[in-house]
């Protein structure tokens, strides 16, 4: 376990010199019927909100039945044949603005993005967050480190004994810095491993691809591992919401501007 002073340095390496101990705080509410590309540009408008006042933010929202795609999966060779066999069981896609491979949303993932107008490489970006939650997440023994056989596997995913729990992403716009994860809370109806390779079966139909091979024993959720603050994503927001609270003085989000909010819609549209 870290001392005070261990994690105020690392908690700190994001947070901008001028408001260091002060963060917005958002939870976005899923409107239903709406677009899979609603909750992406309310974060993209929240990213202009922090490159104008300077000041960091914590964003969390959910998405019922989506898969996001990474700008390589444009390429497969048969991707409309993917998002079709999606779209009949139930999955939207949407391609997202973060790096990444495919990954499967639903009402069990809650996906938590930390901006900062602080200009720091990557690597200390991303080990700041994975840390952060780490931390958040204790007493869980997470490690960090890439579950070759996880949908959308990287160097920082969120493991518990090579089972990965979450993966990290992350986008630098207009001076703003922005580290996301995907963290499974609940386990879902649909094995979320299964419905990824069952996408990468269909987009690419045999042949050769460097899509990875995704196993169902590589992935799984917090709930599933005994973590009681998972027993509902509601309920793990308001744990997460206490532990953000011991490091910053939360306060409420400022909205975007109309401009900043079509300035968002038009990056993303398609």
């Amino acid at each position: 376990m870290m001392s005070d002073q261990e994690k105020s340095a690392w908690v700190r390496e994001l947070a901008p010199v001028a408001s260091p101990l002060s963060l917005m705080f958002h939870v976005t509410e899923h409107k239903k019927g709406s677009h899979g590309l609603a909750e992406l540009i309310r974060q993209e408008a929240f990213a202009r909100v922090v490159s104008r006042v300077q000041s960091p933010l914590f964003h969390i929202w959910q998405r019922p039945a989506t898969v996001l795609l990474g700008g390589r999966e444009r390429a497969l060779p048969f991707l409309q044949k993917g998002k079709d066999h999606l779209r009949a069981v139930g999955y939207e896609t949407v391609v997202r603005p973060f790096g990444g491979l495919a990954v499967p949303l639903d009402r069990g993932v809650l996906n938590l993005t930390y901006m900062t107008p602080r200009d720091v490489p990557i690597e200390t970006a991303f080990r700041a967050m994975a840390e952060l939650l780490c931390e958040l997440l204790s007493p869980l023994s997470i490690e960090v480190g890439e579950v070759p056989q996880a949908y959308c596997p990287g160097r920082y995913d969120l493991h518990i004994g090579g089972v990965k729990v979450a993966g990290l992403a992350q986008r630098r716009l207009r001076g703003v810095v922005q580290v996301s994860a995907a963290l499974n809370v609940t386990p879902a109806s649909v094995s979320r491993a299964a419905l990824i390779r069952s996408f990468y079966q269909h987009a690419t139909t045999g042949r050769e691809a460097w899509v990875p091979h995704v196993s169902d024993d590589a992935v799984g959720d917090l709930l599933s591992f005994g973590c009681a603050a998972a027993s509902s994503s509601e309920r793990l927001i308001t744990h997460i919401k206490h532990g953000l609270a011991r490091y910053w003085t939360l306060r409420a989000v400022i909205e975007p501007t109309h401009d900043e909010q079509e300035d968002a819609l038009r990056r993303l549209s398609p």
